[in-house]
C-alpha cells in the first residue's frame, strides 16, 4: 500500500500576490501622474517617473510568475519514490537513487546517481534584519521548511550534510 505524503507551500506565499497587487496599483498611480502631468512636471521628471512605473509592472510581473510557481510546486513521498512536480514537469526519483543530500544556505540539493535536485524556498519572510524561508503544508498541516529534506533523508536512509 502505497501512503503518500504531500508537501505543498505554506499558504503564506499569498503576500507574493498581495505585494505584486500593490506594485501594479502603485505604477498605475505613476503612469497616470505622468499621463495627466500633474504638479510641476520637466521632461527629465516624466521619464524618470515613466520608468520606475516600468520597473514596478515588470516587478509585480515577476512577484505574480514567483506566486504561480511556486503554488504549483510540491513534493509527493512515495513509499519508494519521490515524486517532484513543478510547473510543466514531474519527476519521480527513487530514493535508492539519492545518494546525498547536502544543506547549503538555506537550500537542500539532492545529489543522485544521475545529476542533481535542488530543493529552494518557495519563498521568505522578512522582518527587520531577519529573513526566514517559508515553509510547508505537509498533508494539510503546517510544517517547518527543513521537514521535507528530513523526511527525504529518512526515506533514504542518508544524514543531511552541511557545507
Amino acid at each position: 500500500m502505497d501512503s503518500i505524503v504531500r508537501y505543498r507551500p505554506d499558504p503564506a506565499i499569498r503576500w507574493l500576490q498581495q505585494g505584486a497587487s500593490g506594485m501594479r496599483e502603485k505604477a498605475a498611480r505613476k503612469g497616470e501622474s505622468v499621463l495627466k502631468r500633474a504638479g510641476e512636471r520637466t521632461l527629465g521628471k516624466d521619464l524618470k517617473q515613466t520608468a520606475s512605473a516600468i520597473l514596478d509592472v515588470g516587478r509585480s510581473a515577476a512577484a505574480d510568475i514567483a506566486h504561480l510557481a511556486a503554488a504549483a510546486t510540491s513534493y509527493l513521498l512515495h513509499d519508494s519514490d519521490l515524486e517532484i512536480q513543478r510547473p510543466g514537469t514531474s519527476r519521480r526519483i527513487p530514493y535508492r537513487d539519492i545518494r546525498a543530500i547536502r544543506h547549503s544556505g538555506d537550500d537542500f540539493v539532492l545529489i543522485l546517481a544521475q545529476g542533481s535536485v535542488k530543493i529552494s524556498p518557495p519563498g521568505y519572510v522578512v522582518s527587520g534584519p531577519t529573513k526566514a524561508p517559508i515553509g510547508w503544508e505537509r498533508n494539510g498541516m503546517e510544517a517547518n521548511y527543513e521537514i521535507l529534506a528530513e523526511e527525504i533523508a529518512a526515506r533514504a536512509e542518508l544524514q543531511i550534510d552541511q557545507d
